[in-house]
């Protein structure tokens, strides 16, 4: 049981073989080696482009997130200050008013 096993592991691993450049195996067969040499460096050339345009791009994509945080906390200060001046003029009017009711209060105590 475990020598069919390895067996089919075995073959399953090698009908996985993976050729660069994406050719086939009729196609790496007919390569000599240093044509298959160029071929695994041409392929390893075209995943590191691969590999930095992803890594540009992830880049770009956590600015862009940055970005959008920083706007977003800039309006939640702008709102935040925009309510703190609505309130401390809301305090001046009460205090303003309370002033005002303080000063007929004592209007009032003087006439009677």
């Amino acid at each position: 049981m475990k020598n069919l096993l390895l067996l089919f592991m075995t073959g399953l691993i090698s009908a996985c073989t993976y050729h660069p450049l994406g050719m086939s195996t009729a196609e790496w067969n007919g390569l000599s080696k240093q044509e298959r040499i160029e071929a695994w460096r041409e392929d390893a050339k075209i995943r590191e482009q691969r590999r930095l345009r992803y890594a540009i791009e992830r880049q770009n994509q956590l600015k862009e997130e940055r970005i959008k945080a920083d706007i977003a906390a800039s309006k939640a200060t702008t709102q935040s200050v925009a309510a703190a001046a609505s309130a401390a003029q809301a305090a001046s009017q009460s205090a303003a008013a309370a002033q005002a009711s303080a000063n007929n209060n004592i209007t009032v105590s003087q006439i009677l």
